[in-house]
């Protein structure tokens, strides 16, 4: 595998993105060591993305990197977005459309600066047929009333999951029938 990157790096940039690092399994970082040394002297970037406090994998990756290629490395930190930007990103994607004040307020609040969140409470709306796109802007329907905003990004997720049909959720769960017969 650092062979197959090496050679990739002799036909120009590579970059590596590594979306959740923090959720990686073992063998995962175990290749991530092997291939960090790669980018030493070849036109490699490694673009980690991962949440702190994860010891055994972000964690111990970062120190790695600090260790041995600190003065090629930037750590960029992202930090929740402020009440002012997250009101801005709800109206943003509401596209100025006519969504109750409170329903707009209770996502604010309780995003706390999470825009994944709000993002993913709007997609929720709208599965849930609580607002609706007209003429290019949100508008809330009747189901709006019933709506509950939920609590955390899990909520929003597992409410999400909840509404797919029982097929796709045992794909999500098991894999395939194939995979699953395998087992």
């Amino acid at each position: 595998t650092a062979d197959l990157l090496r050679a990739q790096s002799e036909r120009g940039p590579v970059v590596l993105v590594l979306d959740d690092l923090h959720w990686a399994d073992q063998s995962s970082i175990d290749l991530l060591e092997v291939l960090l040394p790669s980018a030493a002297d070849r036109t490699i970037l490694f673009l980690h993305v991962f949440r702190p406090g994860f010891a055994s994998t972000s964690g111990r990756v970062l120190e790695l990197v600090r260790a041995h290629h600190g003065e090629r490395q930037l750590d960029l930190a992202l930090h929740p977005l402020d009440a002012r930007a997250t009101r801005r990103l709800i109206a943003n994607l509401f596209r100025d459309g006519e969504v109750p004040h409170e329903t707009r307020r209770l996502i604010e609040e309780k995003a706390q600066g999470n825009p994944f969140y709000v993002e993913e409470v709007v997609r929720a709306l709208l599965d849930a047929e609580a607002v609706e796109l007209h003429e290019g802007r949100f508008r809330a329907t009747e189901r709006i009333h019933a709506f509950v905003v939920p609590g955390t990004i899990q909520e929003v997720v597992t409410a999400r999951l909840d509404r797919l049909d029982t097929e796709k959720r045992r794909i999500l769960r098991y894999g395939t029938g194939e995979e699953v017969a395998t087992r």
